[in-house]
This record gives C-alpha cells, structure tokens and sequence, in this order.
C-alpha cells in the first residue's frame, strides 16, 4: 500500500494522488490550499481530478480556505480589473495571452511589426520598447506573469481564470489581439538562423491557437511558418498535420477557389529535407491554377520543392 501524504487542511492522500495534484496545480500555494479545503469537503482525488480537467476556473473559484480572504480565481479577477483601470494596453495584452500557451512570449519582438488593424489598445501599448517595457513592468507588478529578457510567461492557472472571465466580445477581441501579436512577433524567413530561437519561442503558441481564430493574411503566414520551421529541424509529421488542418479549416470558411486555401495546399505535399524559404510579408500570390490542381496537390505524394520566385518578388 503506498503510504498516505499529508497535505494542507488536514486532507491526507497517497503519495500518488498528492504528487498528481499538485503537478496539474503547479504547487501553486493557495490552489492547493482550495483543493486541500474540497478534499475534506468529501471529494476524492479522483472526482478533484476530473473537476479540474472539466473546468479548472469552477474549481479554483470554490473552496476558499479559512486563511485566505478569496479564492485564487477572484484574485485573479480582481487584480485583472485594477491593471485594467490602470493601464488598458497590459490588459490587451494579459487577455491575448491568455488565449495562448503558458509559455514565454517575446513581446519586445512585437515592436514595430504589428499589423495595420491592431487594435489601439495594443497598438499604444507597443509603439516602442520603451512602452513594451513598461507593460511587462505593470503586468509583473501585478503578479499576473513571470518575465525575463522582453518576455512574459502567464502561470497556465492564471491564464484558465483569465480566459474564462472573458466575455464573447472581450474574447473576440483577444483572439484578434493574440493574432495580431503572433503575426508581429514572427521572424521574416524561416531559414535565417537569427530568427530561428524566436521560432522556438513562438512555437507553442502557434501549435496551440486555434485555427478557427485566424482571420488574417499576417496571421495564417505565422502558422506557415511555424509548419516550415518545424519541418526543417526535423519534425515533418506535426507540419504536415499542422498544415492539414490549416487547409481543412480554409477550405470550410474560404471555399476551396481562396488564394489562402490554394496556397495552404500548393504547401501540403509530403515533406523531404530540402530547405525552403519564406520570406514576410509575402502576399500568396502564386496558387494552383484551379480547383481540380489544389485536389491533385493534395492527393498526390510530393516533395515540398525548393523555393521559387514569381515575377512579383514572391517566394513559394
């Protein structure tokens, strides 16, 4: 029998069901003091566990222990609203990351790249890096993320409760932010090895967001290339899937006649290991000649050819 653990507020679990919680809590001292306090409420790990998969925001939302004044999602909530009031683009910014993963982003990278429609919000908020600067100060101030060297890192608990509070039009709002930002912050060629650690870093956002989000030309170029980048180091498989789903989703919102939707088939066929290069922010101009070729690019096993230029300065 493994021996039972003590944990906060007099719940005692197995060694097992202990260490599994507090990994999907990050030992995050007062989540773990909530879940401590719904464990002697009558739950199990088990049912605490599956709680936590179904809506993690519920859970942290309930079971404020008696030596905290509130439960960590109202923190959250209300420390959200102060840095709101005191300073509109670090908020843009939170709830854009929110919706991306718990991962550092480069934000300083984003100066000077973002797209024409950029929200003002956040377009004020990174007119410089001075001004980037002082939106990673007033977010760290906060305690709302994690930074270091241009970069803010949201705890994936905070970033549950963040994006649950959310509404439909602050979420929509987010997603075009949070686009708008991977767009900016992507390098400008996938073969130029000075870009390729932001490549690293941006990675995790890009295979995390969800397709159905991006609604630009700037942003689909992003997820692009982040399928090139993963294929040249080596991992064809996710890129192809990537990509796969990339044009499946075009094809369903675009139609499959769309130079988005074109484009994204002229570049899923089978992956080899010839180098290709994609330059931003090339307009995807050079497309199968109809329907029927974007069928046949899809069907038929082909290498990803070397890059080509069209008459108009374009790489493919």
């Amino acid at each position: 029998m493994p021996n039972p653990s003590p944990c906060c507020q007099g719940a005692v679990l197995p060694d097992a069901d202990a260490d599994h919680l507090a990994a999907t809590l990050d030992d995050l001292p007062l989540a773990l003091a909530q879940t401590a306090a719904l464990l002697t409420r009558g739950l199990s790990a088990a049912d605490l566990q599956a709680e936590l998969a179904r809506s993690m925001h519920e859970v942290l939302a309930e079971g404020c222990p008696d030596d905290y004044p509130v439960s960590l999602a109202a923190q959250v909530r209300l420390t959200s609203s102060r840095l709101a009031a005191e300073h509109p683009g670090a908020a843009a910014v939170l709830a854009a990351l929110a919706l991306l993963a718990p991962e550092p982003f480069p934000l300083t990278a984003c100066v000077g790249h973002l797209p024409g429609q950029t929200s003002p919000a956040l377009s004020e908020a990174l007119v410089s890096r001075l001004s980037a600067g002082s939106v990673v100060e007033a977010i760290a101030r906060h305690s709302l993320a994690r930074t270091q060297n241009g970069t803010l890192q949201l705890h994936r608990l905070t970033q549950a409760v963040l994006a649950d509070q959310l509404t439909p039009p602050q979420r929509e709002q987010a997603q075009r932010d949070a686009e708008d930002l991977l767009t900016a912050a992507a390098p400008a060629d996938t073969s130029d090895p000075v870009g390729w650690p932001v490549w690293q870093v941006l990675l995790p956002h890009l295979l995390i967001v969800d397709l159905a989000s991006l609604t630009t030309t700037g942003g689909r170029r992003a997820m692009l290339g982040a399928c090139w980048h993963l294929r040249d180091r080596g991992q064809p498989r996710p890129a192809r899937d990537r990509l796969q789903r990339l044009y499946d989703m075009l094809l369903q919102q675009l139609g499959p006649d769309h130079d988005a939707t074109l484009a994204a088939a002229n570049d899923l066929p089978v992956p080899t290991t010839t180098p290709r290069t994609m330059n931003r922010p090339a307009p995807w101009t050079k497309t199968p000649s109809n329907a029927a070729d974007a069928s046949t690019a899809m069907t038929t096993p082909t290498p990803w050819p070397a890059p080509t230029t069209s008459p108009t300065g374009s790489v493919h």
